[in-house]
């Protein structure tokens, strides 16, 4: 196996074990939480899958980039939601419908957004990339709607055991997370000092701070959902962009492909948080103002 073989497949048991967990945790009215309510299922649709890609355009366009970085910042604009998002996010705010509803309709959609996106993006740029609908289908089939869908049926048919082995599965799921990346990490770190120290990691800055904007913004008036919407539009699947750009290069490519990957997930995750308490803050102080000057 290669170096990517070997990252793909722990990426993609971690984060199966760790939507599993979920799955003992979600309740049919937790997934069809979106498809009830076709606003809120439109705007994060726009959000995550409409305005990203065109950011991605505008960054390729006005920037300089590798041939590599390039199918790495479409790839990252076309991948789904990241599977550990809901931990985050009902941890902090408590959405879990909205967040579990999100994480199911977007996986389902991508489905059938990815191939169009890809297929847009080469037309934009000439390019004849050799995308493959089949491994995107596996990679969010397997990690995301068979391990959730099965939880629940745990969940409907053995409520004790699915509260009994829920934390177990995730804290099991981070631990392979960690123990299978460190070791792929280190051997790359050369390769993403290098992209950290490059123009890659102002893009990835820009990428992620416009979609914590994004998403907030088009959240609607709940503030909670909001913050929830901006961390899903600034965070993306791993294992789809990992997926996706290393099926579109080459065979001594694909380590500066995953090393960019990894590079934006590392500071999405650094920038993103801060960055989004920062707007929250703004946002909620002259409301908080305001209504502080009109008390007796």
């Amino acid at each position: 196996m290669t170096l990517a073989d070997i990252l793909l497949f722990t990426i993609k048991l971690s984060i199966f074990l760790t939507v599993l967990s979920f799955g003992l945790r979600a309740t049919p009215s937790d997934i069809m939480h979106l498809f009830r309510r076709p606003g809120q299922l439109i705007r994060a649709l726009l959000s995550i899958f409409v305005v990203m890609p065109i950011v991605a355009i505008i960054l390729i366009k006005l920037l300089p980039m590798d041939p590599v970085l390039e199918t790495t910042l479409v790839a990252l604009s076309v991948s789904p939601v990241p599977p550990v998002l809901p931990n985050k996010a009902i941890q902090e705010e408590g959405q879990k419908s909205f967040t579990y509803g999100l994480l199911a309709a977007v996986s389902i959609i991508s489905v059938f957004v990815i191939p169009m996106a890809f297929r847009f993006m080469d037309a934009i740029f000439q390019k004849d990339n050799s995308f493959s609908d089949d491994a995107t289908v596996r990679t969010i089939g397997l990690t995301i709607l068979v391990p959730i869908l099965g939880g629940m049926v745990i969940l409907y048919f053995m409520p004790r055991l699915a509260a009994r082995f829920a934390d177990l599965l995730h804290k099991l799921g981070g631990t392979l997370l960690m123990v299978g990346f460190l070791p792929v990490l280190i051997s790359l770190l050369p390769m993403i000092f290098t992209l950290i120290g490059s123009g890659w990691a102002l893009v990835s800055i820009v990428f992620a701070v416009v979609g914590v904007t994004v998403g907030y913004f088009f959240g609607g008036p709940a503030n909670s959902i909001r913050k929830v919407l901006a961390l899903a539009t600034a965070s993306r699947h791993p294992a789809v962009a990992i997926a996706l750009v290393t099926s579109n290069v080459t065979a001594s490519q694909k380590n500066l492909a995953i090393a960019s990957v990894i590079v934006y997930v590392l500071i999405s995750g650094i920038v993103g948080a801060p960055f989004l308490t920062r707007l929250t803050n703004r946002r909620e102080g002259p409301v908080e103002a305001a209504v502080t000057k009109e008390k007796p």
